[in-house]
């Protein structure tokens, strides 16, 4: 079973397998859970192959997700490597270290401290309700757009915004839309710290656009739900 993730999650940092992430402490999730983003993220050339299963993963609140296999990877945490199997999901938070990590590496939490005891020093934790809920999108190198133009552009999502799989970018650069170029609505995943960015320049002359420069917000959201069969329109005639 894992746990629902909510607005006052314990978090660490962590590395796994070259990946910066952070993790989420879920003493009531009996197994500890990666995000298939996060494993995707790691080299393909030191990234172990999956042990594939057929089951599913029961969440607090009685939903079922099916499982995408399980592998062992090395987990660092201040400095010290814990290898452990993590099962691969498409849970909300990047990583879900529970019940079984935190028994196996007998880990203690001081909640009102904020810290996890692990393999014989503290850590200090992240609360959830600490972290932003909306960070700045800035270009991670100069471009320019030509004219007519859609292009993706890689962005960088500055703060800690990694608790997250899912954002949604939106614009906000009154100045760069007066030039003609607009930044489209976008749902990604920030837990890399990393985005990507479609934009496009309906004017008729190249636009540059410049490294560290603001040009959007990103927004956390919790879930994505598909609508199907519509059988009336949301508004009247």
């Amino acid at each position: 079973m894992c746990s629902k993730n909510s607005n006052n999650g314990i978090y660490i940092e962590a590395e796994i397998s070259g990946v910066q992430v952070l993790c989420l402490l879920d003493t009531g999730s009996t197994l500890s859970v990666l995000h298939p983003n996060r494993y995707l993220a790691i080299p393909e050339e030191i990234r172990p192959p999956v042990e594939y299963k057929s089951f599913q993963l029961r969440m607090a609140d009685g939903g079922l997700i099916p499982i995408q296999g399980c592998v062992t990877l090395p987990i660092k945490i201040n400095g010290k490597v814990f290898n452990h199997r993590l099962i691969i999901a498409d849970i909300q938070a990047p990583v879900v270290l529970g019940y079984d990590f935190l028994f196996d590496y007998e880990c203690k939490i001081d909640v009102a401290e904020s810290k996890l005891f692990i393999g014989g020093s503290s850590v200090q934790c992240l609360l959830e309700s600490d972290l932003p809920r909306v960070c700045r999108i800035s270009i991670m190198e100069n471009v320019i757009v030509p004219a007519g133009t859609e292009m993706i552009v890689q962005a960088r999502v500055d703060g800690k915004f990694g608790y997250s799989t899912m954002a949604v970018i939106e614009a906000d650069n009154s100045k760069l839309s007066e030039k003609g170029v607009l930044v489209a609505r976008t749902v990604v995943d920030p837990s890399s710290g990393k985005v990507p960015l479609r934009v496009v320049n309906i004017s008729d002359q190249p636009c540059r656009m410049y490294r560290c420069k603001n040009v959007a917000s990103c927004f956390m959201i919790h879930r994505i739900v598909t609508v199907n069969d519509i059988q009336e329109p949301f508004f009247g005639n």
